[in-house]
């Protein structure tokens, strides 16, 4: 249910923005006819080299830190590179991941791929009752590869929001172990879906910061 409205969203988003970021005045010339206002560089063009550094809450599935703050840098304006904490299905989760943008103007696609980690529950036991049958579980610390390609949107006055799919692939599947109990099949789902990685749903808002 989760995974479908922020897949809803993320959809909504994606259609919208880009006629958003795009808009621009009319402009009533000679008898008046209209035609469309020329488009201001700094606010098209090059927005990612004056505010380069922003800061976004992360609110995903699968993605790069599981809710929390996410730092971003764009040292050019096709690149962009991510980093933050926060805490996710396996525990205290930090990441790191870079992108390559396509264009430099407002809204941009972009393809990228990162590392997150999540430390797991240390000592301490994660209790399932699915299907009438009690198990307990340990997590250990889950790496993870995450790839990804959405939209990135910064406007002139500084709001930031990106949105994007993509698969994380856990690198230790071993990460789950039964301390009591046997799972169902169902339960063995639920852990896969849970700690194992997936589909990656992105959806970051935030401000970039004028540095430049």
């Amino acid at each position: 249910m989760l995974k479908d409205y922020l897949f809803s969203g993320f959809c909504a988003l994606a259609i919208a923005l880009p006629g958003i970021a795009g808009a621009q005045e009319d402009e009533i010339v000679g008898d008046g006819e209209k035609v469309r206002a020329a488009p201001e560089k700094s606010a098209t063009q090059i927005v990612r080299d004056h505010r380069a550094l922003s800061i976004t809450l992360a609110t995903p599935w699968n993605g790069l830190v599981g809710v929390g703050p996410i730092l971003s840098y764009y040292p050019d304006a096709h690149v962009g590179i991510d980093g933050g904490i926060g805490i996710g299905g396996t525990g205290v989760k930090y990441g790191l991941r870079l992108r390559y943008l396509f264009i430099t103007k407002i809204v941009t696609p972009f393809v990228g791929a990162g590392f997150m980690s999540g430390g797991g529950t240390g000592d301490a036991s994660v209790q399932m009752n699915s299907d009438n049958n009690p198990i307990t579980i340990k997590l250990a610390r889950t790496n993870f590869v995450q790839f990804l390609a959405g939209m990135d949107l910064i406007t002139s006055g500084g709001f930031m929001f990106l949105g994007g799919l993509g698969y994380a692939d856990c690198l230790n599947r071993n990460n789950v172990t039964v301390v009591d109990g046997v799972p169902t099949d169902v339960q063995n789902q639920a852990i896969n879906l849970a700690y194992r990685g997936g589909l990656v749903i992105e959806l970051d808002v935030g401000y970039a910061f004028r540095i430049k």
